[in-house]
């Protein structure tokens, strides 16, 4: 998988907990089946790696429907693990999926799937505050780890859908943009 990734900035103006994280990538799969795999999040654990666990705690709300809900525990590449709680907000099938989220981050996370001839481009963008003790208090000087981190997670979760689907993805552009 080829990438093409610039540096990650920071506006001196956000605050350092805050971030807006956009990933494009591009998968040779038809759209509706990528939304399939976004939408199912149960098993996001069989082939995204650091999806240590998910729970669904309201099974009244089916998965890929408006009020879903999917508890998550992510393992980051640097060693800390971390949970959120995520709530589907929105749902255009297989257009778009928002969720808000809540736990150890909060903020909106947005996938906008466009389909092109030869698959589908997705555009992942994370709007999150830190919400852990730590993470706030040390953001000045891990925000560039931070960032890092959450582009490796996603890179891991687009080759480990690349493999579940038995097709290529590729990443073509990560980067942080500003406060909203």
């Amino acid at each position: 998988m080829r990438t093409t990734t610039s540096m990650p900035t920071f506006s001196a103006l956000a605050p350092a907990t805050h971030f807006v994280l956009i990933s494009r990538f591009h998968i040779a799969a038809e759209p509706l089946t990528v939304w399939r795999a976004l939408t199912q999040v149960a098993d996001w654990p069989n082939w995204w790696p650091a999806v240590a666990a998910v729970e669904r705690p309201d099974a009244a709300h089916e998965q890929g429907s408006v009020g879903a809900v999917a508890v998550i525990d992510w393992k980051s590449p640097v060693g800390y693990r971390f949970r959120t709680k995520a709530t589907t907000l929105h749902i255009e099938r297989p257009r778009c999926i928002e969720a808000r989220v809540e736990g150890d981050l909060h903020g909106h996370g947005l996938w906008v799937l466009e389909p092109t001839d030869d698959g589908v481009d997705v555009t992942y963008r994370w709007d999150l505050e830190l919400r852990r003790p730590w993470m706030r208090h040390w953001a000045w000087l891990l925000r560039p780890v931070f960032a890092w981190s959450h582009f490796r997670v996603l890179r891991g979760g687009v080759v480990g859908l690349a493999r579940h689907l038995n097709v290529r993805a590729q990443i073509t552009a990560e980067w942080v943009g500003g406060p909203r």
